[in-house]
This record gives structure tokens, sequence and C-alpha cells, in this order.
């Protein structure tokens, strides 16, 4: 299996997407607790 090719890490340089750090601001606002909906629409609006 072939692995992930890692991109090296440089001062100034972003290497997560705009959409990964979106997921997780969301994964860490509903951790260990349910979540409804409304709950997903308005982390996903405060992470815009």
């Amino acid at each position: 299996m072939k692995q992930p090719q890692l991109t090296p890490w440089a001062p100034e340089e972003q290497l997560l997407t705009e959409f990964d750090i979106k997921l997780g601001k969301l994964a860490a606002s509903v951790k260990n607790r349910p979540c409804t909906e409304a709950d997903i629409k308005h982390a996903c609006d405060i992470a815009d």
C-alpha cells in the first residue's frame, strides 16, 4: 500500500484547507454531546 505524501511545514504556510479547519471546529464544538440539525448549522455558520 502506498504511503501518503506528506507536505513539509514551512513558516507562514497554511497546510490545512479552509474545509479542514471548518470540519475541525465543528467536531470540537459537538464532541461528546448529541446535536441537532440546528446545532450543526449554527456551528457551520460560526466556522464561516
